[in-house]
C-alpha cells in the first residue's frame, strides 16, 4: 500500500527550493560538522552559524509557524537529553551552583557542558529542520543516491518513510479494537495484552516486509535500486556550496 508524499511548500519558487538537493545536504553537512567542532566559548559563532540559518528561513520564505511546528518534533526528546546535564558531578573541584531553598545544586562543569551540547545540538536540529522543509524527502533521497550513499541506506530510508505512516494506522487500528473490548492499557495488569499487541504489531510488520520483498523479486529486482540520472551541478551551486563553506570556517576559525 503506497501512501501520498506530502510536500511541503509544493508551489514555493524561492531560490533555496531551486537549488540541486546535492547542495542542500552537501551545505547541511558542512554548517553541522563545522559547528560541532566549534568551542563553546567561541559564543559568536555560534551566533554567526543561527544568523546564518535565519537566513535560510528567511529566503526560503518558510512560514514561522510552520518551521517551529516542525522543531516542536524533536523537542521533547532535546530536552530530556539535556535536562539532568548540568545536576551530573562530572568535576567537583569546578565547585557548584545552589539552587533556593532546596538542597539541589548545579554543577560548574555540568552547566558548562549543557551549555557546549545545547549550542552544537540546536546549530544541529535548526539545519536539518530547514531541510527537511526546503526538500522533499524523495528530493533528500535522490541527493543522496547521486551522492554515491550505499544504495541500501538510501532503500531502508526510503522504504521507512513510505511505510512508517501504514504501521502507525495498522497499530491504532489493533489499539482501537483492544479498546473496544474495555481493555485501555492504563493499568498494570494489562501489560501483557500491550504486549501482546506490540508483537502482534511486529509480526504484521514483518510479514508485510516479506510480501514487499517477493513482489519487488517477481518485478526483477536484484538487489540494486534504479540510479537517477546524474545531472551535474550548476555554477550556483557551486558558488552557494563555496560561499557556506567560506562563512562557516570563517567563523570557526577567525
Amino acid at each position: 500500500m503506497n501512501q501520498r508524499v506530502q510536500v511541503d511548500n509544493p508551489d514555493s519558487t524561492s531560490f533555496f527550493h531551486r537549488l540541486d538537493p546535492r547542495t542542500k545536504i552537501i551545505c547541511a553537512l558542512l554548517i553541522i560538522i563545522i559547528s560541532v567542532s566549534t568551542p563553546s566559548d567561541r559564543l559568536y559563532a555560534f551566533w554567526g552559524y543561527f544568523a546564518l540559518i535565519a537566513a535560510g528561513i528567511y529566503f526560503s520564505r518558510i512560514q514561522s509557524v510552520k518551521f517551529f511546528k516542525r522543531l516542536l518534533h524533536v523537542a521533547p526528546f532535546f530536552a530530556l537529553a539535556l535536562i539532568s546535564v548540568p545536576f551530573m558531578n562530572h568535576a567537583p573541584e569546578a565547585g557548584s551552583y545552589n539552587i533556593g531553598p532546596i538542597d539541589t545544586r548545579m554543577n560548574a562543569s555540568g552547566v558548562l557542558i549543557f551549555q557546549t551540547v545545547f549550542l552544537k545540538a540546536t546549530a544541529a536540529v535548526l539545519t536539518l529542520t530547514l531541510l527537511s522543509l526546503t526538500t522533499p524527502f524523495g528530493e533528500i533521497l535522490k541527493g543522496f543516491q547521486k551522492l554515491r550513499v550505499p544504495g541500501i541506506l538510501v532503500m531502508l530510508a526510503g522504504f521507512m518513510y513510505r511505510y512508517a505512516g501504514t504501521i502507525a494506522d495498522e497499530i491504532r487500528r489493533m489499539k482501537r479494537a483492544s479498546e473496544s473490548r474495555l481493555h485501555d492499557g492504563k493499568w498494570l495488569w494489562h501489560v501483557s495484552t500491550t504486549g501482546r499487541i506490540i508483537g502482534t504489531g511486529y509480526m504484521r510488520s514483518y510479514e508485510r516486509a516479506e510480501r514487499i520483498y517477493a513482489a519487488m523479486l517477481s518485478r526483477g529486482y536484484e538487489g540494486e535500486l534504479i540510479r537517477h540520472e546524474s545531472v551535474g551541478l550548476k555554477p550556483v551551486d557551486f558558488i552557494f556550496i563555496a560561499t557556506i563553506f567560506a562563512f562557516s570556517v570563517a567563523l570557526r576559525f577567525i
